[in-house]
């Protein structure tokens, strides 16, 4: 048996790890499926799995069967995913093929559920049913299982390409009472779910197209504020009197409304501000730039949420990008997921759908035909032969201008249907060439209905009198201040805090931050005394942190070393823990989901949980977190390098800026190879890295400076 913390292999018998003293995984004695020491039930087919322990009872036991035996009513989402075209498949495959396939299948979908929360109730055939909400409940289970949903579409597509067969799932899901308890005989019993939804499930995973997931209009009213869904009309289901109203999952939310639970407080005069912007763009025939300052945790994203609801309440289409403060999207992201947007799709998307929909926007006239290899290059598409060629021969400078002509174009075209939001945030962290394309978006804003937003942090504002300057007309910027005390005090009334002498100690703590004051309110409301209320937001994301399982707290601190946003993937191989889960962190919002990924609360939390790391501890992660990247992406295996101290980390520099110069983006090589230079400590890494800047500038058309990067790298060599 092998241990699922270290992959060790140990003997038969073992409770626990010879290698790292973890408790092993218990086999199921009713279907084999490996389960973690401390749960109750299989995730393979629901059986018990700790017996009662044999020897006398006390007499009354007899007479008061388990939870399980007497049933309960309970509320839960039931999911039910199906190969599509199982059918032809078994028909066009050898059987031995067909099973090992099955095995693959159903280890991916249960593996899934259970990860995402839910229960494995049963297999029917090549059809999985997962309950959420029993045996344990959660207070978004059907927010799990419509993520869970999405996730065993992508999984069930990559077991397919393992096993070289094109496999896809279509799903359905619903939810409402059931009554849940063991069911059987006394031959075979076993714990399970009966009612309605049950039916309305399978009825509607039944109607769903391959690659498709339809839930009941309950699981829509959970879910529709982080899920874009579209209407499929009221549909008669066998078996149910009323034709039931059902959705078709398109996707997760690109712009999420806020918090209802946290509205905006105060902000009266930015609002009108903002109003009249608003006003102004969605009835005459042109825009505006807004430039929203503050300090971390100050609410600038909280207002430009607000915003985001403002504008599509009068009929703005609304499309944002985040700029990321670490590794090679520091800025490119933030284009691609603006680019992806304004032509319907998301920049995570699959290569195939970006692909569509940069063909759909050349058709529709929004990109012109001759720009294709620039839209290519913005959604990271691999160009054509013909097009590599055209690309190859042409110098940085016009590649970046058909960039921006692609992005002003896409502006163009879509305002004259309707008006546009555009919302870039964090541009404090923006590179040169994100800066030149939203600088391009600001020049043209006065000919047409756009809105562009931009946030940033007083400490590193990149939006310079050069930039300004560019513009035919100005920018409205607005710099937030602290709440007043007025403001604060509605803000704590919103979190319900209805002890006055309690919350206005919060508020003094706070000093009219929202962030502060919202972490304290939270800290408070978990439990701690108010004298255990911390003086400043490190000690209060100690407090936190220290009060989360030891596994939990490690998963956010290694998940700290990769910056404000993180993968699954990462934190998982850092704590060389494959079964880690994010679901404590979610619900103690820590963190929160973002698309595939995961972003910590703010970016004062995850500077709070980073600092909690020793030296040495953010070294080993740091260097842990290199090695993960190595064949991923060479810019973030330099950073972290750097950042664990490593003497390779001048090396990784110069490997990623060559890497990043072969594509052309001769700024982004500077960077990475100066920060080399900064790092390097041996002769022939300072010749590398001034021999690139060189070539580079020189690409550039910067010939002086290029002289000067060579005549230093001669004077290394010598």
């Amino acid at each position: 048996m092998n241990c699922l913390r270290c992959e060790v292999e140990n003997r038969e018998g073992r409770r626990f790890c010879s290698a790292c003293g973890a408790a092993l995984a218990q086999p199921c004695p009713e279907c084999g499926f490996a389960n973690e020491s401390d749960e109750r039930f299989c995730g393979g087919c629901g059986r018990a799995l700790r017996e009662p322990s044999p020897g006398p009872a006390p007499e009354r036991q007899a007479t008061e069967p388990s939870t399980h035996e007497i049933g309960e009513r309970r509320q839960v989402t039931v999911l039910f995913a199906d190969i599509s075209g199982y059918t032809s498949l078994t028909a066009r495959h050898d059987p031995e093929e067909t099973h090992r396939m099955l095995g693959r299948f159903f280890e991916a979908v249960d593996s899934t559920v259970t990860r995402f929360g839910g229960a494995v109730e049963r297999h029917i055939g090549d059809n999985v049913m997962g309950v959420f909400g029993a045996p344990l409940a959660h207070d978004d289970d059907p927010r799990r299982a419509v993520q869970a949903a999405a996730e065993i579409h992508r999984v069930v597509r990559g077991v397919g390409e393992e096993v070289g067969i094109d496999l896809k799932v279509h799903i359905g899901i619903a939810s409402g009472k059931v009554m849940a308890s063991s069911t059987g005989s006394s031959l075979r019993a076993a714990y399970g779910v009966v009612g309605s939804p049950v039916n309305l499930a399978a009825r509607l995973q039944g109607r769903a197209a391959s690659g498709e997931t339809l839930i009941s209009d309950a699981v829509r009213s959970a879910v529709e504020d982080v899920v874009e869904l579209e209407p499929m009309g009221d549909v008669a289901i066998k078996g149910l009197d009323v034709p039931q109203r059902v959705w078709r999952v398109v996707g997760e939310r690109r712009v999420r409304t806020p918090e209802a639970a946290l509205p905006l407080v105060g902000r009266r005069a930015e609002i009108k501000l903002l109003t009249s912007i608003l006003d102004g763009a969605a009835e005459a025939d042109h825009g505006a730039v807004v430039y929203v300052r503050g300090e971390a945790g100050i609410g600038k994203t909280r207002l430009t949420q607000f915003f985001i609801v403002m504008a599509r309440e009068r009929g703005f289409s609304c499309h944002a990008a985040l700029v990321l403060d670490f590794g090679t999207g520091q800025g490119r992201d933030a284009t691609r997921s603006l680019v992806a947007s304004l032509i319907g799709c998301a920049a995570a998307s699959p290569e195939s759908q970006r692909r569509m929909a940069a063909l759909a926007a050349v058709e529709r006239g929004h990109a012109a035909v001759e720009d294709v290899v620039f839209l290519n290059d913005l959604l990271d598409l691999p160009q054509s032969p013909e097009l590599r060629v055209l690309y190859d021969a042409m110098d940085n400078a016009g590649r970046n201008r058909g960039g921006q002509r692609v992005v002003t174009g896409l502006v163009r075209a879509l305002s004259t249907t309707a008006p546009l939001l555009l919302v870039v945030e964090d541009v404090h962290w923006a590179d040169p060439p994100t800066l030149d394309h939203l600088a391009a978006i600001a020049e043209i804003l006065g000919e047409c209905r756009a809105i562009l937003v931009m946030t940033s942090r007083i400490d590193g504002d990149p939006i310079d009198a050069a930039w300004r300057a560019r513009l035919r007309g100005g920018i409205a910027t607005i710099d937030l201040g602290p709440l007043r005390p007025d403001e604060a005090v509605q803000f704590g009334e919103r979190l319900r805090i209805a002890n006055d002498p309690f919350l206005q100690r919060c508020i003094d703590r706070a000093e009219g931050n929202p962030l502060f004051l919202e972490q304290l309110l939270r800290n408070t409301q978990e439990g701690a005394e108010v004298d255990d209320v911390p003086a400043s937001v490190q000690s209060l994301v100690l407090a936190r942190m220290d009060r989360l399982p030891p596994r939990d707290k490690a998963g956010l601190q290694a998940a700290s070393v990769a910056g404000q946003r993180f993968s699954l993937d990462l934190v998982r191989a850092l704590l060389a823990d494959p079964a880690f889960s994010p679901t404590v962190l979610l619900q103690q919002q820590m963190v929160r989901p973002e698309g595939s990924e995961f972003l910590f609360a703010h970016a004062l939390v995850r500077d709070g949980v980073y600092s909690s790391l020793t030296h040495e501890r953010r070294r080993t992660l740091h260097r842990a977190a290199a090695e993960f990247y190595a064949e991923r992406d060479a810019t973030l295996r330099a950073e972290h390098l750097e950042r664990a101290d490593d003497p390779r980390a001048a090396a990784a520099y110069c490997a990623a800026a060559a890497a990043e110069a072969a594509g052309y983006r001769y700024d982004r090589a500077l960077s990475l190879a100066a920060r080399g230079r900064v790092v390097a400590t041996k002769p022939a890494d300072r010749f590398a890295l001034a021999a690139l800047c060189g070539d580079c500038l020189r690409e550039a058309g910067r010939t002086l400076e290029s002289l000067e990067a060579w005549q230093a790298a001669h004077a290394e060599a010598a």
